[in-house]
Parts: structure tokens; C-alpha cells; sequence
């Protein structure tokens, strides 16, 4: 009887530790399988991203684009490349930090900060501009009809020879209104340099100050400069014009009294960088940025508002001046910035309509 207990305490425990064993392998088996499935998908991803840019990077070439394209995909950087030269002779090719006047892309950065402005209740965008520009003459001109292109107001040409902001407001002030009444849609530059204005006078700082304080410096954007910025000067593309069948520079000159509307480089890496952190709402946060969506905000169905357009599926803003044509698509998945210092009149539509063939690419 003895022997037989101890048969089966024996038996118990070998039992016992085949099936621990047995267990750990399984155990181990998962595992393994675990992290093959995890591996595949990370393989899957890879293999997908790698393929865009190969599609991306053919279609570029395709065009014969000369420029550079920046493109993030659900959060991350796809494409940050340069195609051909920045020169008239065609000589220099694009440098890493080529940086792009960004033209009236920048009416977006003034929108930003309006917008912030706003919502910390030191505009209203229902107010006269003249409560916060009491040297601007027109009193029946509100903050929201600068916001949404709607004011009016004589198209901004740069008439006058004197120089900065304040000359800037002077000239808007002489020339005074269109033949478009007020609440009727003009894109004019005039409404964002005006916004520039209310800004400075709303913070205390200049419009420099706050584009430098609240959008450069916050995120990082170390490729973006005021025209006047000498440190980064070097990096900046000069446009270009095709005239009498060759290319010259298309020099930028009164730059100083586009403030608010046009008179900042950028990189198009920067540029998507601030796009992809606007779209994931770290520059607004969620309801700021929803409520830039929503027409019933101003009581209109305007497509226009901050500085951006508002189309199916996506954003647009975009800048093309003294040579240069600065594109930018956006929404919470994927960012598409192309930057070019080629400007033939006749071809313009067709860089648009590349960043639209390149955001059309990205499911």
C-alpha cells in the first residue's frame, strides 16, 4: 500500500511539472506569436509608407517640379525633399533649410492668434475695428469682417512710399472703400494687415513680438523669419519669373508694409509642422479650432475664415508672391506643403493642383 502512495505521488508530481512545462511553452508560444503579429504590422506599415513616397516622388517628378515638398501621414513625416535649383542659372540646387516667402499663407499665423486673442476675451470679433484702432476711419467696419474678407475696403497695393505698419494703416485709410459694400466677400490683403494692428495694440508688443513669441518659439519653427531677420537671410529663396523665355529673380521689395499678410519665410517643413500641430490641436484646442468650422459662428457660409479656407474633406491656405508659390492642404491626417520660386503666370493652377494629386494619394 506504501508503494503504491508513493507511485502516485511520484506520478502527481512529474505530471505537475509537464504541465508547467508544457504551460510556459504555450506561454512562450504566444508570445512569440504576439510579437510576430506586432512586427508584421509594423513590417505592413513600413512597406505602405515606403510605397507613397515612391508614388509621391514619381508624381513630383512627373510634374518636373522645382521646389520642395514636405508631406506628414497620420502624425508622421512622409516626404521632406527638394527637386532641381533655386537659381536663375539653374546652378545652386536647394539647400536643406531653404526657407520660402510664404506670401498669404501668413494671413493663417495672423488668424491663429486672433483667434487666441479672441477667445481670451480681448477682442470681439462683433466690435468696430475702431475700438481697437482709433486712427482707422470707418466705423462701421467690425473685426469680423476683416476675419472673413468682408470689409469693403479699397485691395491693398502698396501705393505709398512710406514704410512700416502704421504707413500701411495710413494708405488703407486714404484709399477707403471699394466698389464691394461691406458684408460682401474681396480677399485683400488690407483686412489682415489691419488685424495685424488690433493685435499689436491688444497685446502691447508688436505683430513681430507675437508671431515670434506665441508661433515660432512655442513650436520650435526654427526655419521661419521676418524678411527682415539677417541671421536667416542666407537660407532665403529668392523668387523667380520666366520673362523673354528665361528665368530672373523677381526681387521682393516693401516688404515691410505687408505685416499681418505676407512678409515671412518659411520652410515647408515648419510650415507642415505647425499644420500637423494645428490639426492634432496643440495651437487651438479642440472647440477653438470646431468652431472655426462652423459658419453659424459668424452667421455666414462663407468658406473663408482666420486665414484659411475651409473645402470638402480638408483646409487650404496659400501664398503666392514676388515669384514664389507657397501651397498648403491640411486636415487630421495628412499635411501637404509645396514650396516653389518658379512662377510661369500660365502654370500656376498646376501647382495646386500637384498638392492635390499628392493629398489624394494619402488614404
Amino acid at each position: 500500500m506504501k508503494k503504491f502512495i508513493v507511485v502516485i505521488l511520484i506520478v502527481a508530481l512529474w505530471g505537475g511539472l509537464f504541465y508547467q512545462l508544457i504551460g510556459k511553452e504555450n506561454r512562450q508560444l504566444n508570445t512569440i506569436s504576439q510579437l510576430s503579429a506586432l512586427s508584421y504590422k509594423e513590417w505592413l506599415k513600413t512597406s505602405y509608407k515606403n510605397t507613397l513616397k515612391k508614388q509621391v516622388d514619381a508624381l513630383i517628378k512627373k510634374h518636373h517640379y522645382n521646389g520642395t515638398v514636405y508631406v506628414t501621414y497620420h502624425n508622421e513625416t512622409l516626404i521632406d525633399k527638394s527637386y532641381g535649383f533655386k537659381d536663375a542659372a539653374q546652378t545652386e540646387p536647394f539647400d536643406k533649410n531653404s526657407m520660402y516667402l510664404i506670401g498669404s499663407s501668413q494671413k493663417l499665423i495672423t488668424g491663429i492668434i486672433t483667434k487666441q486673442l479672441v477667445d481670451s476675451g480681448k477682442i470681439d470679433v462683433n466690435a468696430p475695428v475702431q475700438n481697437y484702432v482709433t486712427n482707422f476711419i470707418y466705423p462701421d467696419i467690425k473685426i469680423k469682417d476683416l476675419i472673413l474678407h468682408r470689409s469693403g475696403l479699397v485691395k491693398f497695393k502698396n501705393r505709398n512710399s512710406n514704410h512700416g505698419l502704421d504707413a500701411s494703416i495710413d494708405e488703407i485709410n486714404q484709399y477707403g472703400l471699394g466698389n464691394v459694400p461691406i458684408g460682401s466677400f474681396l480677399y485683400n490683403d488690407a483686412n489682415y494687415i489691419v488685424l495685424a494692428k488690433v493685435i499689436e495694440n491688444v497685446t502691447g508688443k508688436t505683430y513681430k513680438q507675437n508671431v515670434e513669441q506665441r508661433i515660432f518659439k512655442k513650436f520650435h519653427l526654427k526655419e521661419s523669419a521676418f524678411f527682415d531677420d539677417i541671421k536667416l537671410k542666407p537660407y532665403f529663396v529668392k523668387g523667380l519669373k520666366f520673362i523673354n523665355n528665361t528665368w530672373q529673380i523677381s526681387e521682393a521689395r516693401g516688404l515691410d508694409k505687408f505685416y499681418g499678410a505676407g512678409n515671412i519665410y518659411m520652410s515647408p517643413k515648419d510650415m507642415g509642422v505647425l499644420l500637423n500641430d494645428l490639426m492634432q490641436y496643440k495651437v487651438l484646442n479642440k472647440n477653438q479650432l470646431d468652431s472655426i468650422s462652423t459658419p453659424i459662428i459668424f452667421n455666414t457660409d462663407s468658406a473663408y475664415r482666420y486665414g484659411m479656407y475651409l473645402k470638402n474633406g480638408y483646409y487650404r491656405t496659400r501664398g503666392y508672391f514676388f515669384g514664389t508659390d507657397f501651397v498648403c492642404l491640411f486636415n487630421h491626417h495628412k499635411v501637404v506643403v509645396i514650396a516653389t520660386n518658379k512662377k510661369i503666370d500660365k502654370e500656376i493652377y498646376n501647382n495646386e493642383k500637384l498638392a492635390r494629386e499628392i493629398f489624394k494619394l494619402l488614404k
